[in-house]
């Protein structure tokens, strides 16, 4: 994508800053803190660090140079970028390396991008000794290799490994992404306890909601939803498995909004562990409803598919159930936004998107995904049901006519 115009965008962004500083709160802001991030240049990370920016404070962001959906223009003119690909070990990074040398010490690392103990091991060897607080962006899917011996909403004291090495290693190969996710946390545990160790806050989510999320799963729904009626031959339906699975959302807005006060916590958050998330739960037909409701589509059907084969789910993503949130209430003071809210502004988004020109590229991949996932056979019907409802045109993906 690119900007119709550079001298717009900036001047938008800064009568967005003026408004968002007019804005403050119940306590002055320090401006200008020293911010390291890592990741920051994808869905959840664009928000974060948008809200620090807009405070005025020196961000870094350390990431591979991928900047997605509009962060080109939203994020990057406003913070120094380090380009670094953490698998190949930070200590590679020169720019990074010497940024760290010259640094005294950074008010936060925000870490987005640790998927395995590898990336957490180097930061504390390369960061040993100049951190106030780091924060590891964590998943409710490190509860997928744990030993839960109960039914009830999962709490952070249930993040224990099997003492059987035989369920420990099964867990493991069912669930790598879950364990590499907790080898992280382990790691950034273990390097507190090293001479120069910092503080830190392991923040665990769940699926995460929200605009410009680039694995593309509630704009997918959103899409099936809207053309339900246009669909005859792939009605709306979930699998038969999931129709009494409750899950556990979070606001992607929130998430940014917690990282951004946590910065302005106390003691009582260093060294430990939050599940953050809404505290009700849904199950995927009740999410479904919840998007046909601000679609203006209240009287959806949803049909039950018996065969796993054919069943299309992309939520949820962990198999431990819902979280408890009880300990981020109590000590972060979460409040996220009203889940009836979030809806609409994700819903909107979306719309727009389907509609504009800004999230092209978006649009035609989540189109294309979808062909790929139901309607690889007969796509020609799903190209006709999205121009006659959006009112757009699909010409460049429908094949030619011979010269």
């Amino acid at each position: 994508m690119t900007s119709s115009s550079c001298v717009a965008c900036i001047l938008a962004f800064m009568c967005t800053a003026a408004m968002v500083t007019a804005a403050t709160t119940k306590q002055p802001l320090t401006r200008g803190r020293n911010v390291l991030v890592f990741g920051g240049n994808g869905f959840l990370g664009a928000d974060t660090v948008e809200h620090f920016i807009r405070n005025g404070d020196n961000v870094t962001m350390v990431n591979r140079g991928n900047w997605y959906w509009d962060s080109f223009n939203r994020i990057k003119p406003y913070v120094r970028h380090i380009s670094c690909d953490r698998k190949n070990g930070i200590a590679s990074c020169d720019d990074l390396v010497q940024l760290v040398n010259e640094t005294t010490q950074f008010d936060a690392v925000i870490d987005f991008s640790a998927y395995d103990e590898k990336e957490t091991k180097d930061s504390g060897v390369l960061l040993r000794g100049k951190v106030k607080i780091y924060i590891l962006i964590s998943s409710d899917s490190i509860y997928d290799v744990c030993d839960k011996t109960h039914d009830a909403k999962t709490k952070e004291k249930d993040a224990i490994r099997p003492e059987d090495v035989d369920e420990w290693n099964r867990l493991v190969i069912v669930h790598d992404y879950g364990h590499r996710k907790l080898r992280a946390e382990e790691e950034l545990v273990g390097q507190r306890h090293l001479d120069g160790g910092y503080p830190y806050v392991i923040l665990r989510l769940p699926d995460v909601i929200g605009p410009r999320d680039s694995t593309y799963r509630w704009w997918m729904y959103q899409l099936w939803i809207k053309l339900e009626k246009g669909l005859p031959s792939k009605p709306l339906t979930i699998p038969h498995f999931l129709v009494d699975y409750h899950m556990s959302l979070v606001y992607s807005k929130d998430v940014a909004k917690l990282l951004f006060e946590l910065l302005q916590m106390g003691d009582e958050i260093r060294d430990e562990a939050f599940n953050v998330a809404y505290d009700s739960t849904w199950t995927l037909e009740e999410l479904l409803r919840a998007i046909g409701k601000s679609l203006a589509m209240d009287e959806l059907v949803i049909a039950e598919e018996k065969d796993h084969t054919k069943s299309l789910y992309l939520y949820p993503s962990v198999r431990r159930g819902p979280i408890n949130v009880s300990k981020a209430k109590e000590v972060l003071g979460w409040e996220p936004t009203p889940f009836d809210e979030a809806v609409e502004e994700i819903v909107t988004f979306y719309e727009d998107a389907m509609t504009g020109e800004t999230f092209y590229i978006q649009k035609d991949e989540v189109i294309q995904s979808f062909v790929h996932r139901l309607y690889a056979e007969n796509r020609n019907e799903f190209y006709d049901a999205v121009e006659k409802v959006y009112n757009i045109s699909l010409q460049h993906f429908r094949p030619k006519d011979e010269l």
